[in-house]
């Protein structure tokens, strides 16, 4: 999920399945900054930022721990490991966004939303099996979310839209998970539409 997020930024991402191998990435491909997992097969994360840390230094790489915990005192241990910052899963957008805007110093230019309504709010109450949206739109942003592919689920927001008045209400309560990168509940969402032929 972190890598597609990365990805539909433009960020150029070198994944490992585990920490051994992500110590091997960090060697060859001298990464700008690092998303360490703490949860991680053969090496786990807490090993590999040891690793890394004793032979390149504390602040050769900036890295950022991913982490289910919220416990103070886990984030105090990934701190004094040398972690930079500490992001909680299931994390949102704006954080992983925020580490590359504070530790890199890069800005993020933003395009205008599209044109959905202007001040669009998540109606809760809504019945999605009820609504019926076209079926090419419907199979379209299903594979988009299970792919976890922001731009696609953005350019078909316009196409709901279109649709008519159920179509708009569902692109407003897309958009809205859509910010928050929250796939699964897009998906939960998209499983409960109808199709139309």
């Amino acid at each position: 999920m972190l890598a597609h997020l990365l990805k539909n930024i433009g960020v150029h991402v070198i994944e490992a399945e585990n920490g051994l191998i992500a110590l091997e990435k960090v060697r060859k491909h001298s990464p700008d900054i690092i998303f360490m997992d703490i949860r991680m097969p053969v090496m786990d994360g807490r090993q590999a930022i040891h690793e890394i840390i004793s032979e390149f230094g504390q602040d050769r790489y900036k890295i950022v721990t991913i982490s289910a915990s919220a416990m103070q005192h886990d984030r105090e241990e990934y701190l004094a490991l040398g972690s930079h910052e500490v992001v909680l899963k299931p994390f949102r957008a704006e954080e992983v966004f925020e580490c590359l805007k504070n530790l890199l110093n890069v800005e993020f230019v933003y395009s205008e939303a599209s044109p959905l309504s202007a001040e669009p709010q998540v109606s809760h109450d809504m019945d999605y099996s009820q609504i019926h949206i076209p079926e090419a739109i419907h199979q379209s942003l299903k594979e988009a979310a299970e792919l976890h592919y922001v731009t696609r689920i953005r350019q078909s927001l316009p196409l709901l839209v279109q649709s008519g008045e159920e179509g708009k209400k569902l692109a407003d309560n897309l958009n809205l998970y859509l910010k928050n990168y929250d796939m699964k509940k897009i998906l939960t969402i998209l499983n409960q539409v109808n199709s139309k032929g």
